[in-house]
């Protein structure tokens, strides 16, 4: 019979692990030396006498039950107990290295990864990565994802915050007191290559990049404006229908950079959009 592993079970929140001892404490108080409570064998619960504490180490697996720390070696075979019936295997391993606090690190942290970006279980700063992993568990056993990222961003204080693109401010000019840009392809596609465009502040060189990655944005100082009137009127309009060209499509053509609000190379419904709201004479 193939035994499921417990710890997808976990990392779906579908199973808190206590300690067997705090639910016997109080029908069996004895207790060892050090003040744990000594458990015995009751009916339909697990009791961790005679394998914890056992000989081999809690964070590797090896070919014996139990393993060498009394109340790590309770907690991980409450969670599954062949890991003190049978074998302490890697998943055993894996279990302690999660739920044993500092047991299993070899130094300071739950992990040497970055908190804010995705990357193998843990992170480095120990204190967001338990934040982080009593909203998620998964995110301590099976990797570090985007997901875990995110929540690092919105928990702790060590990651700066991201900007969502579009933010005010002229994309095509320098405005470090605030981070990102007014128009939303532009902002992502200067973010993509310098992330401090979105967290720190909208320098030069964001307002540079703006200018050598962004179609159409610095090419139009005034979106919807195609000639040389003030106003944005119904003859706009007529240039802005005539340089339509859907989502997607192939870059406006150069007489068009206008009607390119956002700067991702077409004139959509969504250029549409934003330009209905500047339309402001006949």
């Amino acid at each position: 019979m193939t035994r499921l592993s417990i710890r997808a079970f976990i990392a779906a929140g579908l199973f808190a692990p206590i300690p067997s001892y705090r639910i016997l404490a109080q029908e069996y108080p004895r207790d060892f030396s050090d003040g744990s409570p000594k458990l015995y064998q009751a009916a339909g619960t697990f009791s961790a006498r005679g394998a914890c504490p056992g000989t081999g180490d809690c964070c590797t697996g090896h070919g014996g039950v139990g393993c060498n720390d009394f109340d790590c070696c309770d907690l991980v075979c409450f969670v599954d107990s062949f890991c003190c019936e049978e074998e302490w295997t890697d998943d055993c391993a894996a279990f302690a290295a999660t739920l044993c606090g500092p047991l299993c690190q070899s130094e300071p942290g739950c992990g040497a990864g970055d908190c804010c970006a995705p990357g193998a279980g843990g992170c480095s700063d120990p204190a967001c990565c338990e934040l982080v992993c009593n909203a998620d568990l998964s995110c301590c056993l099976t990797g570090w994802t985007p997901q875990c990222a995110q929540l690092a961003g919105a928990l702790c204080d060590v990651c700066q915050p991201v900007i969502v693109c579009p933010q005010a401010g002229d994309c095509c000019q320098a405005h470090p007191g605030s981070a990102g840009c007014e128009r939303a392809a532009c902002c992502q596609t200067v973010c993509e290559l310098d992330s401090t465009c979105c967290t720190n502040g909208w320098g030069l060189s964001c307002a540079r990049a703006a200018r050598d990655n962004c179609l159409n944005v610095c090419e139009c100082t005034d979106f919807g404006n195609f000639d040389a009137d003030p106003r944005i009127d119904l003859s706009d309009a007529a240039s802005m229908l005539n340089c339509f060209s859907g989502a997607g499509s192939a870059p406006v053509p150069s007489l068009c950079p206008c009607a390119d609000y956002d700067g991702d190379g077409d004139c959509d419904l969504n250029d549409f959009s934003i330009f209905a709201g500047v339309l402001n004479g006949p």
